[in-house]
């Protein structure tokens, strides 16, 4: 072999040498600051007391040349939960009592079998109630082209049948 191919040879180091060494280096890094840490006096943590959901508290020692630290560390666990305010439960509308005498609106998910279906249920409900009055589906606008908002589209029915289309 050339003196060349020797140098290289030398100079390479294998991926288990390199995964080692590097190893190494973190956890000397990681021992050296949780010394560093020990050595310090002031601690300061600042939790919102609500959001802790247990703390738990360890002991540790640590033996580094010429000295030997014992540690109490302190690890908060805290909620994933945003905090929110309460919202107040509504419960839903009483069902019709008799849809012989209500109003329907029927409402599309907006796929291409919703308004088929909505079609077929408007017939049978029809032929069941004959004086069943319906607003028929909802859209946007109104036959003069005015909007039409959902909330004040819900005012002038009794009951709403949704159609999803899938």
């Amino acid at each position: 072999m050339t003196e060349e191919k020797i140098d290289k040879e030398k100079k390479a180091i294998s991926r288990r040498e390199f995964i080692k060494d590097a190893g190494l280096v973190v956890g000397s890094a990681a021992i050296g600051s949780f010394v560093l840490t020990s050595c310090s006096s002031e601690a300061t943590t600042s939790l919102a007391p609500s959001t802790v959901t247990s703390t738990v508290t360890t002991t540790s020692t640590v033996t580094a040349p010429a000295k030997t630290v014992t540690q109490e560390a302190q690890f908060a666990v805290l909620s994933p939960w945003a905090e929110r305010a309460p919202v107040p439960l509504v419960g839903i509308n009483p069902r019709v009592a008799d849809l012989s005498k209500a109003t329907i609106g029927f409402i599309s998910n907006g796929k291409k079998a919703a308004v088929p279906i909505i079609n077929e249920v408007e017939k049978q409900l029809k032929a069941k109630y004959p004086t069943l009055k319906s607003v028929g589906l909802y859209q946007a606008t109104d036959a003069d082209g005015k909007a039409v908002t959902q909330a004040n589209w819900l005012k002038t029915v009794d009951t709403v049948f949704l159609a999803v289309g899938d």
